[in-house]
């Protein structure tokens, strides 16, 4: 099957954040996979595909979160037990020198996998 991806994602173990656009109640996610154009979290509650949401990522010895508005394009059911929903997001506008510390991370995350299977293109 073709990969339809601009971007390559690096899998990585992380925490976040997110919040609807129009809510200040905040939900804990953890990150599955990163690239420059999007995230895949694993969340606690079922957002909608189309939902508007913050994202607010910590990267590994990164002292600055990047909070970024993204949008839902895919949902589906996961494998972890308290995080049961795959959720992935397209960033809808993240700022450069954000895209560029990503696009870094996930590099280096890249560079240091024990083998192929935590990149993804």
């Amino acid at each position: 099957m073709e990969n339809k991806r601009r971007f390559p994602r690096a899998e990585v173990q992380l925490d976040s954040s997110i919040r609807t656009q129009t809510s200040i109640l905040i939900h804990n996610a953890r990150v599955k996979d990163i690239s420059e154009c999007g995230i895949c979290l694993q969340l606690k509650q079922h957002f909608g595909v189309g939902t508007a949401l913050f994202v607010k990522i910590r990267l590994k010895f990164d002292a600055n979160p990047i909070t970024a508005p993204a949008r839902v394009v895919r949902v589906g059911r996961g494998t972890h037990k308290l995080y049961p929903f795959d959720t992935g997001l397209d960033f809808v506008q993240l700022q450069p020198a954000d895209r560029d510390r990503i696009r870094l991370f996930a590099l280096d995350a890249h560079k240091n996998a024990p083998d192929d299977h935590q990149w993804q293109h």
